[in-house]
């Protein structure tokens, strides 16, 4: 049945550039651009900068035409006159269904709740991968952060479907006496990237990637020690350059490694950067060592778009993405030895053999993972709505 949607989100302009804010708004993009779509759909935008926000969306592409800006307000009625401001939008643009794409902060919450009194159905997309953890575990100081922030959401906001790309949200859901009345949960098992961007080049260089916050559940220090490790065993890496692209509280412990160990002619850290698109579209494989998942990463996405091989952890459902040993490897043993036992397979390829892996890393992107294939699993969800 054909719904009038309207997807909510807060985006800062200025930060961006990775992640679920920037993936939605290319959805959303892509969802206009078809001749006959099953909903009529409509993007609200809470953000710190109107101006900003709308150049970001036309050098996109985004048509204007169906996009609604929120902006934020800053002066001491601010959360009453924002919530006059969504009452106002959602009276403009009367939808069927709300679907809050993400949940940056409890300042948002406000929002939630006016939309929750003028709008019949609400649904929630699940971005964060490690929110089940944040509930069992109390080793790392976000994860009591994580309870706060995803309790006070639920308990105030029933939503009546969740999306998710993780398999242990229903469960998860489902266990959560307080979680009340429980939503209906779509695990969907695709995502996309900007292919327009990523590209494999004729002429790769023989390097292996890390891209991604130099922050611990992001585990870079395993990807040293698995480099260190063949080094150990004798393993021939002069022809091999091994890339962190990234910053973060690691960083230091990361260089203090790389020096102690003398890899310096191995492994380079360089800065993040905006468009990563020139390294990942020349080189040869791109590692992931995170913890809990790798699916649905936007960088493991990028890299196989552009064609490199992806080396992983066994977490989660990083067998969405690594067809092992046809794409890539996933470690057989969950540690640095299985890590380190990959990427010596990966070296030891053939130039032909690592060739066909690359090729079929770049197919998945063609061929299952698409905007066409997404498409579709969010208008099953709505349509069940």
């Amino acid at each position: 049945m054909s719904q009038r949607v309207v997807l909510f989100q807060t985006i800062n302009p200025e930060k961006t550039k990775r992640g679920p804010h920037f993936f939605f708004p290319m959805f959303f993009k892509n969802y206009q651009e078809q001749e006959k779509t099953q909903h009529e759909v409509f993007y609200l935008i809470k953000t710190n900068n109107r101006g900003q926000m709308i150049s970001m969306l036309r050098s996109s592409g985004v048509p204007l035409n169906r996009v609604h800006i929120l902006e934020n307000r800053n002066h001491r009625f601010k959360e009453k006159h924002e919530c006059w401001d969504m009452r106002k939008a959602l009276n403009k643009l009367k939808p069927d269904l709300f679907h809050a794409l993400t949940y940056t902060s409890k300042e948002e919450l406000s929002l939630l709740r006016v939309a929750q009194k003028k709008v019949s159905k609400l649904a929630f997309t699940i971005t964060y991968n490690a929110i089940p953890v944040a509930f069992e575990r109390d080793d790392e100081p976000r994860f009591k952060k994580d309870r706060r922030k995803y309790s006070g959401l639920f308990k105030e906001i029933h939503f009546h479907g969740i999306l998710s790309w993780y398999d242990d949200i229903p469960s998860f859901i489902e266990g959560q006496e307080w979680i009340s009345p429980k939503p209906k949960v779509q695990v969907i098992d695709s995502r996309y990237c900007d292919s327009t961007r990523f590209i494999p080049s004729k002429d790769r260089k023989q390097q292996i990637v890390f891209a991604s916050a130099l922050a611990t559940y992001k585990r870079p220090l395993m990807f040293i020690d698995a480099i260190a490790s063949l080094l150990e065993k004798g393993i021939t890496l002069r022809d091999w350059e091994f890339l962190l692209v990234g910053q973060g509280p690691e960083e230091a412990a990361i260089r203090e490694k790389i020096a102690l160990l003398k890899m310096e002619d191995y492994v380079h850290l360089l800065e993040p950067t905006e468009d990563i698109s020139p390294i990942l579209n020349s080189s040869m494989a791109y590692i992931s060592c995170q913890d809990h998942e790798n699916f649905p990463s936007l960088a493991m996405n990028e890299a196989m778009a552009a064609g490199n091989a992806i080396i992983a952890r066994p977490v989660g459902r990083t067998h969405l993405f690594v067809h092992h040993e046809k794409n890539g490897y996933i470690a057989q043993e969950d540690s640095t030895k299985g890590l380190s036992e990959a990427l010596e397979k990966f070296i030891s390829l053939s130039p032909e053999k690592r060739s066909k892996m690359m090729h079929f890393s770049h197919q998945l992107t063609k061929e299952y993972h698409t905007p066409e294939r997404f498409r579709q699993q969010v208008d099953e969800f709505w349509s069940k709505l």
